[in-house]
């Protein structure tokens, strides 16, 4: 009998560890009504001049910014100013919500009209250190580029956390303004935030800010193992929160750990569906970046069905609700997806890519150009690259300094890059089946070199197909074993425990007859969950003219 499509993942999510409405409220010791099921999002302290009465929405407004569940929060500091007109604490949480400060996000006009609700200094209810907050984030969306902004920001909380040391919330506020404050992974800004925010953990084991804020100081493939009890204990301080349940396999991923990874996303896009519930959105709008995760590590494993009913979900999410995040989403789960096993033609659809910006673009032109190559089918694939290479000429690009988050229609520097990377992987690829071998090494030697030049990454990579994985992969069909193995050695160092890096890695050590094959074909296994023969006879039909698939292609 055929599966009904999604039939699997949707039961996975079902069942998926604990119904949030099943955790025990012993994790913050609070009384809730018994006709709604308790929210468990973490433990604070956080004194303010609001109402009684509206303490319980800003409590929980609280814990669910530094969730960064920011729509529900900016819900539950609006509650809160509608039982207690003029509550200062909960409007200066409101507009706290409309920056994002790890994403370089940031509403700041609808923030100004939010703090605009304040009652004048003088007449509203705070105390000197309520006041203290409310010039922060009057900093925060003051005068000035984002750039200055976000580090007068963060100097104006590192002044409230020196001068309130028994302030939990200033530290770990504090904490996140100084993730906030770079662009990119600084290993000495993201463990000086580390450093604050252990502060917080140790003082309070269950605050979701200090874990939160740990797991995003330690997620690279260096400092991942300090993070590990910070992720372990993250999904249990705030288990209705779908994003602390993604955020604990931020560390997972970069330690390669993948059961784990796909226990959290299947968590994580559960929860989202709850809350989709409890506030009347359409389930369209779950998480489909816990999902995109989710599909990742599926496919590490080998677990090509399940894999496909993610995919299948998106389809049917961006058919119900096709508006740009779904799209987007759409894009990345679809070039995963290709990369893994490009044969499977009939659920790897193009998106609509109107309105998405380059990078996005980028990786669903390269995932149709794939294909095409995977199948034999060259001058579709150079009608796909000669379209992104249009795109890429056409560009506008502008860093995060010069405004490029007001500016939708421009491009990052580093999504400009990217863009370029993937180009040239097809154009590598085109060359290398046409014969041109050495053409099509010395432009994928290029990419390399771009590419392992970005900071880490801690997720599904940002270019679908890591250029060390794919130059190792033409290196080996080559027969230059010796210079494949340190390809292969180079992508699992950014990609820790990727399949086909690790299999590529096996098969070149094993030719050269290095006794670190055994170890190697040993990790391969201990990743795949499906038939490890799937694997050991993948042939790389994206380089040869020999089409040969990774996976059945049904759905």
């Amino acid at each position: 009998m055929k599966k009904v499509p999604m039939l699997y993942l949707a039961a996975l999510i079902a069942v998926s560890i604990s119904v949030t409405t099943g955790t025990a409220s012993a994790h913050d010791g609070e009384e809730h009504d018994n006709l709604a099921p308790p929210l468990i999002l973490g433990v604070l302290d956080f004194p303010n001049s609001g109402s009684d009465d509206a303490q319980d929405a800003f409590d929980r407004g609280v814990k669910l910014l530094h969730s960064f569940e920011f729509n529900d929060a900016r819900a539950a500091f609006i509650e809160a100013q509608s039982i207690d007109p003029g509550f200062a604490m909960a409007i200066w949480g409101e507009a706290m919500t409309l920056n994002h400060p790890l994403w370089a996000q940031q509403d700041r006009e609808t923030a100004l009209e939010v703090l605009a609700k304040l009652p004048r200094r003088g007449e509203r209810k705070a105390t000197a250190r309520e006041e203290r907050y409310l010039d922060a984030v009057f900093t925060l969306y003051g005068e000035g580029d984002k750039p200055s902004r976000d580090r007068a920001y963060r100097d104006a909380m590192r002044k409230i956390y020196e001068d309130y040391p028994d302030d939990l919330e200033a530290a770990a506020f504090y904490s996140l303004s100084i993730l906030g404050s770079v662009y990119e992974r600084d290993f000495r800004t993201y463990m000086k935030a580390a450093s604050i925010a252990e502060e917080v953990f140790a003082k309070q084991p269950k605050h979701p800010g200090a874990a939160h804020y740990l797991i995003h100081s330690y997620d690279d493939q260096i400092h991942a193992p300090l993070g590990l009890r910070a992720a372990r204990e993250y999904s249990k301080i705030a288990p209705a929160a779908s994003h602390a349940q993604h955020m604990v396999s931020h560390i997972y991923t970069s330690l390669g750990m993948w059961d784990e990874v796909v226990d959290a996303n299947i968590t994580a896009v559960r929860v989202s569906e709850e809350s989709m519930q409890r506030s009347g959105r359409d389930l369209a709008m779950r998480s489909k970046h816990a999902l995109h995760w989710l599909e990742y590590a599926l496919l590490q494993q080998g677990r090509f069905d399940e894999a496909r009913d993610a995919l299948q979900m998106m389809k049917a999410d961006v058919a119900v609700l096709p508006d740009a995040g779904n799209r987007r989403h759409n894009a990345m789960l679809r070039a995963s997806y290709a990369v893994e096993d490009p044969l499977a033609a009939r659920i790897l659809m193009p998106t609509d890519t109107t309105g998405l910006s380059l990078y996005e673009y980028a990786i669903d032109r390269f995932s149709s150009a794939f294909v095409a190559i995977a199948k034999g089918n060259a001058d579709t694939a150079r009608t796909e690259l000669d379209q992104l290479k249009a795109r890429i000429e056409g560009a506008r690009v502008l860093s995060v300094e010069e405004g490029l988050h007001g500016d939708d229609s421009a491009s990052s520097a580093d999504d400009f890059l990217l863009a370029t990377i993937v180009a040239r992987q097809l154009e590598a690829l085109l060359l290398f089946r046409s014969g041109d071998a050495d053409q099509a090494i010395r432009i994928m030697a290029s990419a390399v070199e771009d590419e392992n030049a970005r900071p880490l990454y801690y997720g599904p990579p940002h270019v679908p197909k890591p250029s060390s994985e794919l130059l190792g992969e033409m290196l080996l069909t080559l027969g230059r074993h010796d210079e494949a193995i340190a390809q292969f050695q180079a992508s699992l160092e950014r990609n820790t425990s990727k399949s086909q890096s690790m299999l590529g890695l096996a098969r070149a050590q094993e030719a050269v007859a290095d006794s670190a094959a055994a170890q190697s074909w040993q990790q391969v296994a201990d990743n795949w969950r499906g038939d490890i023969d799937t694997i050991r006879n993948l042939q790389y039909s994206w380089l040869t003219s020999s089409v040969s698939k990774l996976a059945p292609s049904g759905n």
